[in-house]
């Protein structure tokens, strides 16, 4: 059977996501599929990377989507391609379902162009979608009947045509009364220990025009320990679920299962991804065996709290160019708001280990607009900066720091879901004072996240029904968040006072913690009170997640 995977971004970013290259590992690994990959070209038919095929004739289509502002390329592709408008009262034809960590959080903005959204972990999801409608004479039912069939029979599968009509159009108190009323849709997650069936996600296919040119990346763990209020991906995928060493380094040596696909070679650098990297309880034989084999390994991101003088050491004897570190927040008053429960001590203890290990290229991920925040907080960004580059002094050569920061979005099935909409004047004057503080510093160079953006997402994260139209206003717009939220015609002001903090679309999915620890979090945030990491026996029960995960 032909399907068409969509990835709403360049061959280059695709190729990078391990998300994307992890479910097309699913499907084209299966005799019963042929699978072809398409991709985004502004202004271009769409066309199949392998046969040049338009995405017409596909009879299924599945897209992989991990950034709410994607949402309108994919719109974007499937009008170009004629199989899919809003207003559709018949949808005969193709089926198109899709999945990703943002329409796991919350699926109501795409749900006008979707026949079905995949929840939860893809290996389950996504495998069931596949098992179903490869089945003898599933295509040819009448399509109520096959949506009826996606709802029973694939697990976290929520089919937008089977909703209440409140649930799909209404507003307001209409919408509240329907979802309340409404059974949600359980997420599936993989349990634990990891099925002995199922390899850890890894890239199958070695090319050199992916953004992570001809390195294969690996998962070694899924999910984090530490429980920051602000964290989407800590909440949908928690607890922390470490791969086991063996089973990851069989992943890197799995033959690629596609002839026509170039293989990587035998000392390929191996990009090791996961939330808590540093945190895999294997994590420094792993490290051991690939430098033993004359591997380079870059790694994702570390926990400074993690990382001592041998990590670092083996980081360094492994050719890690740099390390990401993630502090969020300058000041420790905030960093205990968020529960980072990391004080500046560890943050320079750790810089310090890296700088003594030869490691020297140091990038810094930080927050602006974090529930709470003043500008004293900003000020401490500018701090914590100088003490870094003041510890490198002397230890590296040239060291460089480059410092990331992105504006607080809150999101749902987290502590901070409920948080007002940040205003795009607010981040633009943040965005300022943080240039004029760390634009002087020597040796850091500093990128910001793009406002409007920020605020586009940050609308879509937790929109319902009516968020569609914004969708639409990016794809008319090719993009532009500016010119797409004057389009729709969004007044910030007053934007507060037509949002019902008790509506949450999102309630329509139930996963990660529940609302009770939600709430119990949101509340500690507020005294800076800390939570601990959860310990490394599952089932804790202390968030509900690990109930969850032991009811899969």
């Amino acid at each position: 059977m032909p399907i068409a995977l969509v990835w709403p971004g360049s061959y280059a970013s695709g190729m990078s996501s391990l998300g994307f290259l992890s479910v097309y590992s699913l499907a084209a690994s299966r005799p019963d599929f042929a699978v072809e990959r398409f991709f985004y070209s502004p202004g271009a038919l769409p066309l199949s990377f392998e046969s040049r095929r338009p995405l017409s004739d596909f009879p299924v289509i599945a897209a992989s989507l991990s950034f709410e502002n994607d949402y309108w390329i994919l719109w974007d592709l499937l009008r170009s391609a004629g199989v899919r408008a809003p207003d559709e009262e018949s949808r005969e034809g193709c089926l198109i379902a899709a999945g990703g960590v943002a329409l796991w959080a919350n699926p109501f903005p795409l749900l006008p162009i979707l026949d079905a959204v995949l929840t939860g972990e893809g290996e389950l999801s996504f495998a069931d979608f596949l098992d179903l409608v490869s089945s003898r004479g599933f295509l040819e039912l009448p399509r109520r009947e096959a949506l009826e069939l996606i709802s029973s029979r694939v697990r976290g599968a929520l089919v937008p045509e089977l909703l209440p009509r409140d649930l799909r159009f209404s507003q307001g108190e209409l919408f509240k009364k329907a979802l309340a009323s409404f059974s949600p849709v359980e997420a599936p997650r993989l349990p634990f220990p990891f099925p002995p069936s199922i390899p850890p996600p890894h890239s199958p296919i070695h090319t050199l025009d992916a953004e992570f040119s001809g390195m294969k990346l690996v998962e070694i763990s899924r999910g984090c320990p530490y429980g920051c209020r602000f964290c989407l991906a800590g909440s949908l995928y928690r607890p922390h679920r470490p791969w086991p060493v063996e089973r990851i380094l069989q992943a890197l040596s799995l033959p690629n299962p596609w002839d026509r696909e170039p293989v990587f070679p035998a000392d390929a650098p191996v990009g090791l991804v996961s939330a808590a990297a540093a945190d895999h309880p294997g994590f420094k034989e792993l490290l051991e065996r690939l430098i033993g084999e004359g591997r380079r390994v870059s790694v994702s991101s570390l926990r400074l709290s993690a990382l001592n003088p041998e990590i670092a050491a083996l980081l360094a004897r492994g050719r890690v160019k740099g390390v990401a570190l993630a502090p969020e927040a300058g000041s420790q008053r905030l960093r205990d708001v968020v529960n980072k429960n990391m004080t500046e001590n560890d943050i320079l203890e750790a810089v310090k280990t890296l700088a003594l290990a030869g490691v020297g290229n140091v990038k810094l991920y930080f927050m602006a607009g974090l529930p709470q925040e003043t500008d004293d907080d900003l000020l401490a960004v500018r701090d914590l900066a100088e003490k870094i580059l003041s510890v490198f002094k002397g230890k590296s050569r040239s060291p460089r720091l480059k410092i990331s920061a992105g504006y607080f979005i809150p999101k749902p099935h987290t502590p901070f879901e409920d948080e007002p909409v940040p205003k795009e004047r607010d981040m633009r004057r943040k965005g300022e004072l943080l240039k004029k503080l760390l634009g002087p510093l020597p040796g850091a160079e500093l990128r910001l996240a793009s406002p409007a953006e920020s605020l586009v997402q940050s609308l879509l994260s937790r929109g319902g029904p009516e968020s569609f139209t914004l969708v639409d206003c990016m794809r008319i717009m090719k993009g532009k968040p500016k010119a797409a939220l004057k389009f729709y015609g969004y007044r910030e002001d007053d934007e507060e006072e037509k949002r019902d903090p008790e509506i949450r679309p999102w309630r329509a999915i139930r996963t990660g913690p529940g609302e009770i620890s939600l709430a119990r979090e949101k509340e500690k945030s507020l005294t800076g009170a800390s939570t601990a990491p959860c310990p490394e026996e599952l089932f804790c029960s202390r968030c509900q997640a690990c109930e969850t995960l032991e009811n899969s």
